[in-house]
Formats: C-alpha cells, sequence, structure tokens
C-alpha cells in the first residue's frame, strides 16, 4: 500500500523558519521596533506627570535604578525566552519548559493581558488623535482664556458618544493595518519611519522650551534632587512604572524577539532599548517641565496634564497651535507604536498556535480589540451610555475603562514579569538562558551575564512582588 504523502519538510528539506515567520531584517529595525513599543503614553504623559506629583529629580534618581535593577533584567528575560522558543509567547513557555507545570499559561495570560490593555489604550490614543486634528485647525486657541475652558472642552468631547468610538475605530485600524504586512514590511518599516521621527520632532520642542522663560526652573525641578519630599509612595510609583515602561509582562518583548537572529547580542539591545526608552522619558520632560514653569502651572497636574493643562498652554504661546499639532502628533506616534507592539503577540499566537493567515487573524484581533474598546470608550462618563455601568474592584467599583486599566497594570503586568522570571528559574537551564542572552556573537561567561540572572532571579521577582502586595491591597496610597 503506497505511503500517505508527506506535507512537512524532512532533513533533506529544513524548514526555514525565517521565511516562514518573517523576521527583522536588521538589529536597527528591531531596536527601533521594540524602543517604540517600550516608548508609549508612559513615556511622554504618565512619566511626567508622575514625576511632577513626586517632587521631580529625587524621584527620577530612585526611577533610575529601579529601571537598572528591575525593568532592564526582566525585558532581558522576555527577550531570551522569546529568541530561544522563536513562535509565540505561549508556544515558548511550552516549548522550553521541563516537567508538567503549565508555564505556557503565562504566554496566554500576555495575550488575555494584550487584549485589555489595548481596549482602553486605543481609547487614549483616540483622545490624543483628536486633539492632533483639533490643533491642526486652529483649536486651541479658545482655550487661552483659563484651564477651565481647557477641562470642560475635554470632559464635553470624551463625552460625546460616537465621536470618540470613530477615533478610537481609527487608531485600531491604523494598527491593524500595520500588522496585516507582518514584520519586516510592516512593524520594522513603521518603526524606521515613525521613531526617527518621534525623535526629531521631540528634538525641535526641546530646544523651544529650552528657549523659554522657565528652562532654568524645569531643569532644577528636574535635576536638583530634594530627598526630603520623596515619600514611600514615590518609591513604589518608580518602581511601578520602572516595570511597566518596558512593556514587559504582555508577551510583547517575548514576541518580538522570535522574530530575531541569533547573531543578535540580546544583552547589547537590551541596554539600547532600555537607554533609548529613559532617554525620551527624560526629554519628554525636559520638554515638558520648562513650559510648564513658563506660565505658572502646577507641575503635579496629574493625568490631566496632557488633555488639559498643556492645551491651555500652547494656547497662550507664540505659534502654539502648530507647536501643539507637533506635539499631539509626536504623542500619537508613542502611542501607535506601542499599541502595534501590543496587538502583535495577539496575531503571532494566532498565527503560531492557532494556524490562522496572518491577514486574517491581524483583521479579527484589531476587530476584536476595537469591539471589547467600545465599553472602555463609553464608560469615561457618567454623560455616556456605559458611564453608570460599575464593575466591582478591590477598593470600589470601577467603569469599563478604569477597571481594565487597573487590572491590568495592578495584577496582570507584575503578575506576567514575575513568572516569566520564575519560568527561567525553575523551568529552564541556567547555562541556556546566559547562552541564549548572549547570541552567537558573544561570550555567556561574561560577568555581566552572570550579573543579570542573579538580578532576574531574585532581585527582580522581590521587587515585582512588591509591586503585587501593595498595589493589590492599595498600601501605595499611603504616605
Amino acid at each position: 500500500m503506497a505511503e500517505p504523502h508527506d506535507h512537512s519538510h524532512s532533513q533533506q528539506d529544513p524548514i526555514d523558519i525565517w521565511h516562514v515567520r518573517g523576521h527583522f531584517a536588521t538589529r536597527v529595525g528591531f531596536i527601533l521596533a521594540a524602543v517604540g513599543s517600550a516608548v508609549g503614553l508612559g513615556n511622554i504623559w504618565k512619566f511626567p506627570y508622575i514625576m511632577g506629583e513626586n517632587g521631580g529629580a529625587a524621584f527620577l534618581l530612585v526611577y533610575l535604578v529601579c529601571i537598572a535593577f528591575l525593568g532592564l533584567p526582566v525585558m532581558l528575560v522576555e527577550f531570551v525566552i522569546g529568541r530561544a522558543g522563536q513562535t509565540s509567547a505561549v508556544g515558548s513557555f511550552r516549548k522550553l519548559s521541563t516537567g508538567t507545570f503549565p508555564w505556557w499559561l503565562n504566554g496566554l495570560l500576555g495575550v488575555f493581558t494584550g487584549f485589555l490593555i489595548l481596549s482602553f489604550y486605543s481609547t487614549v490614543a483616540g483622545w490624543i488623535l483628536f486633539y492632533m486634528l483639533h490643533a491642526i485647525r486652529g483649536g486651541f486657541a479658545e482655550f487661552a482664556t483659563d484651564e477651565a475652558t481647557a477641562g470642560a472642552f475635554f470632559g464635553n468631547w470624551i463625552a460625546g458618544g460616537t465621536e470618540p468610538v470613530v477615533y478610537q475605530f481609527l487608531v485600531m485600524l491604523m494598527t491593524g493595518f500595520i500588522i496585516y504586512f507582518g514584520i519586516e514590511k510592516g512593524i520594522e518599516r513603521a518603526a524606521k519611519l515613525l521613531m526617527p521621527l518621534l525623535f526629531l520632532m521631540l528634538g525641535g520642542l526641546l530646544i523651544n522650551s529650552l528657549l523659554s522663560d522657565g528652562a532654568m526652573e524645569g531643569l532644577k525641578f528636574m535635576f536638583r534632587p530634594d530627598f526630603g519630599n520623596l515619600s514611600y509612595k514615590a518609591v513604589l510609583d518608580a518602581l511601578g512604572h520602572s516595570f511597566f515602561t518596558l512593556s514587559v509582562g504582555m508577551g510583547a518583548m517575548i514576541t518580538y524577539a522570535s522574530y530575531v537572529n541569533k547573531d543578535v547580542h540580546l544583552g547589547k539591545t537590551g541596554l539600547a532599548v532600555a537607554g533609548l526608552d529613559t532617554l525620551i522619558a527624560l526629554l519628554a520632560g525636559i520638554t515638558i517641565f520648562p513650559i510648564v514653569f513658563a506660565y505658572g502651572v502646577e507641575p503635579g497636574s496629574g493625568p490631566g496634564l496632557l488633555f488639559v493643562t498643556l492645551p491651555e498652554v500652547f494656547a497662550r504661546m507664540p505659534l502654539g497651535s502648530f507647536l501643539g499639532a507637533v506635539f499631539f502628533f509626536l504623542v500619537f506616534i508613542a502611542a501607535l507604536t506601542s499599541a502595534i507592539s501590543i496587538l502583535e503577540p495577539v496575531v503571532t499566537w494566532m498565527v503560531d498556535d492557532l494556524n490562522i493567515n496572518r491577514h486574517i487573524a491581524a483583521f479579527v484581533a484589531a476587530s476584536t480589540v476595537f469591539l471589547i474598546g467600545i465599553p472602555a470608550t463609553l464608560s469615561v462618563t457618567s454623560d455616556s451610555p456605559l458611564g453608570s455601568v460599575l464593575i466591582p474592584f478591590p477598593g470600589g467599583s470601577l467603569g469599563f475603562f478604569d477597571l481594565f486599566d487597573k487590572l491590568t497594570s495592578v495584577f496582570l503586568l507584575p503578575l506576567g514579569g514575575l513568572i516569566s522570571c520564575l519560568f527561567m528559574v525553575f523551568a529552564w537551564k541556567r547555562a541556556s538562558a546566559m547562552a541564549e542572552l548572549a547570541g552567537s556573537t558573544g561570550n555567556a561567561g561574561h560577568i555581566l551575564v552572570a550579573v543579570w540572572y542573579r538580578i532576574a532571579a531574585f532581585v527582580a521577582p522581590l521587587g515585582i512582588a512588591t509591586i503585587l502586595i501593595y498595589s493589590v491591597f492599595g498600601l501605595v496610597n499611603k504616605p
């Protein structure tokens, strides 16, 4: 009887995984894509306002220490898992694990977390897109009277029902469109275009800020530490933000690293990504705080800094509408590159584990996130249809937007990062992890590789556990 035809590749016809899955054509492309993932609203929106809330320079020093001993080591853990697995986050944990413990569930947790994050992240990105277009039309001029005008405008617009949903749809359309074209032609090409553009615009705004009357006060606030104002909460905020800013815990870095060739030294690449991510956060602060001090605005304005305080400041500046449009275009680029990295693990999981065509997977994933995001978009005020729908959550009931935000930032992201570190320690050989970090061009026995392993295996899990405990029990709100 004739043998059935074997459609698989034999040893004489090895499968070319890079051709099938795609890959980053250059190390620069991978770095820019990873930086695009890390650089998002956390750098240009959240970092300046939490730095403002926590006293400036003293918070910055603590934050830099946390990046070195928490954020970077955990990101490198996800890098080595991703490249060693060369498949989705779910598949990488399944492929590399030993024993019967279901470590692959952490990959699935990352996919689920990505769905939730992008559902409300796309809402905020839609707000940014609207503000960018509003500034281009010269709309910021109406905020010149006082901050109350800008605040009322923002509140009325996000409560406007269908219009914010339309902008959220546009964000997901652009995100899905880029991912549709794959790694090299989609994500890498977009990163090579958008990230240099982000640096260029940030540099231009930075020069304008340093020439303002508030430049000296802004620089003092950022770089002259006063540890007397450093609270316990500020330390925990720095610890948490150092973890979240590098996009760890959601499978993004595992997925991106799965498309990287073996000749790339992941340790050096990780340093470049963390360094550029931190640099952009610092440049954003240097850009924003001089403007804030020049116009007598409170640096700790909180989340409203982006949508209320800064538009009112731009309205009072020469060429304010132009500078405002450039600024919001800059923030939109950061939001879009992060949205791409959040959606890609979902698409990769559908392609690698469910055998779905990438084009179909990109459409299905983007559409699903958009539909899940509609309740988040409509729940931000009591005037919207879902504004009065509250879901029980530890510490009180929340609307969909705040629920998705709190659930991911307080619990799911740190949990995913913690499990990744524990996986490396308990389910993977130490030598294999160290060799993967160095790659084919590095030295796995280098002292820095050994130091990384010890930090990732012991220090980082302790830091993440601290974030989990204090966040879940609400202790971060204590002075």
